[in-house]
């Protein structure tokens, strides 16, 4: 995170339909980890974050802020099966996904996948916060310690 810039994207509004595709495709029976599930991802509390980017802005420079976890698709799916209730979470081999995201390539929007998405979902995307740890004691909470479902989720 570069202090002083704003980034202007949609994660965050992707990042929270994501998850409610995922809990509802877990509820429904509809969710799938590909291939293993085994693609990490880094993940931090956006109330860390505030707790720390005014040090950071001080410092200068740019972090990278993560729970220094970085659980996998497996990992965040049967966590959330646990906390839904169900106990297990399909897996289908990568091959299906595949041809899927090849229909999505020629048809477009028609699909739900592409082969864009399919392998940024297969991919494993973690970045490293030791810097921001050594340079201004960043400590975050776990996410997965914190993550809570209700039942209308």
């Amino acid at each position: 995170m570069e202090c002083g810039k704003v980034q202007k994207d949609n994660t965050k509004k992707k990042l929270i339909i994501f998850f409610y595709e995922m809990i509802n495709g877990i509820k429904r029976g509809f969710y799938f980890n590909i291939d293993g599930g085994d693609a990490k991802k880094s993940m931090v509390l956006a109330t860390d974050v505030a707790k720390f980017i005014f040090n950071a802005a001080e410092v200068g420079g740019t972090y990278n802020f993560t729970d220094g976890y970085h659980p996998s698709f497996k990992d965040l799916s049967h966590y959330l099966a646990w906390q839904i209730g169900k106990k297990f979470v399909s897996n289908i081999q990568l091959f299906v996904p595949k041809i899927l995201a090849k229909s999505g390539d020629i048809f477009g929007d028609a699909f739900s996948i592409n082969s864009n998405k399919l392998s940024k979902i297969i991919s494993t995307l973690t970045f490293d916060d030791s810097k921001a740890r050594n340079t201004f004691g960043w400590d975050p909470t776990p996410i997965l310690k914190v993550f809570k479902l209700y039942n209308d989720a």
